[in-house]
């Protein structure tokens, strides 16, 4: 009976132990200077060259000044940006072989909350390869070919993916997107993100009629979730067990 009790109690432990163990790092990807490329389902992305700068700081503050209250100066760090995206886009083609272009480029300048935000955003499209059988999206290029972000790089995939692979590790890791410091090594850069897949299923009663059902990934998140259901619906049986032991006295 003992034993019977331990193993129970064993089990429910390690639902727990799972479920704390893979809850996602609760940080933002805010770290002042960024390069942000956010996936599509179609392997194009949205790419966003950020600067934050703290207006409380007086060189900060001198910093964002001189670029806000500079027309000439807003567009040559626009086509700074554009210039580096465009060659983003012929190394991603040309390590790929897939036809990499890039987009028009915008420029940004806000205040807000005592932040002053340079923001320039650009596109890649067709940079990440796709497998639409099974929703799955790759991105490697331009990183592996030598592409120098010289900040903080942040990947993100598309709505309802799930990031289930990254090479190097990343410095932070949410669900469904990373980033890595701006001395990580991207040599071998490599980001999966798999998103829901839709299964076909017979009807019953050997009908010849089909439905379709949605099928999530499997993730560290499900697993930790399912783990903790299930040792939470054995503490009745514990308790059941315990009172069984008891009344046989």
């Amino acid at each position: 009976m003992r034993r019977l009790v331990a193993a129970v109690l064993a089990l429910c432990t390690v639902g727990v132990v799972l479920a704390s163990a893979v809850v996602p790092v609760a940080a933002v990807h805010t770290t002042g200077h960024s390069f942000t490329v956010q996936l599509a389902e179609n392997g194009d992305a949205t790419v966003v060259v950020e600067d934050r700068y703290n207006l409380s700081n007086e060189s900060e503050a001198a910093a964002f000044e001189a670029i806000a209250s500079n027309e000439s100066r807003q567009q040559q760090h626009r086509q700074q940006v554009a210039a580096r995206l465009d060659r983003g886009a012929s190394l991603a083609a040309d390590a790929s072989g897939r036809e990499v272009q890039s987009g028009e480029v915008t420029i940004e300048v806000t205040e807000t909350n005592g932040t002053g935000i340079v923001r320039v955003q650009g596109s890649w499209s067709n940079v990440a390869a796709v497998n639409t059988k099974f929703n799955i999206l790759e991105l490697r290029q331009p990183f592996q070919s030598g592409f120098e972000v010289n900040r903080t790089l942040v990947v993100a995939g598309p709505d309802a993916y799930t990031r289930v692979s990254t090479t190097p590790a990343p410095s932070r890791a949410l669900k469904s997107s990373a980033y890595w410091g701006q001395d990580a090594d991207l040599s071998a850069f490599f980001i999966r993100f798999e998103g829901p897949t839709t299964a076909t299923v017979s009807a019953s009663g050997g009908g010849s009629q089909q439905g379709t059902a949605t099928v999530a990934p499997i993730t560290s998140e499900g697993l930790a979730a399912f783990a903790l259901a299930a040792a939470v619906a054995l503490v009745p049986v514990v308790l059941l067990v315990v009172g069984f032991g008891r009344v046989g006295r």
